[in-house]
């Protein structure tokens, strides 16, 4: 869009479809880094079990540096 300045505007896609009045709830850090641990549990309690998954691939290339942060969250310590 172009306003009558001069300068273009443009907006952010949405890609939720949920009404613009819905609230917004905020999360504390700690209380997302509680549920992401109890969600990692749960995974390796389930690929323990003898679990199946399915790995998926992006459809585009990643860059390097989330490439490499994937990697690391994969490695397990020690092992």
């Amino acid at each position: 869009m172009s306003q009558s300045n001069g300068w273009a505007t443009a907006q952010a896609p949405r890609f939720v479809d949920a009404p613009s009045q819905a609230s917004q709830q905020y999360v504390a850090p700690h209380k997302k880094r509680e549920q992401a641990d109890v969600l990692r549990l749960q995974v390796e309690a389930h690929l323990a079990s003898g679990g199946a998954y399915e790995v998926i691939t992006t459809p585009r290339p990643i860059g390097k540096s989330l490439a490499a942060l994937a990697l690391r969250s994969t490695v397990r310590k020690g092992g």
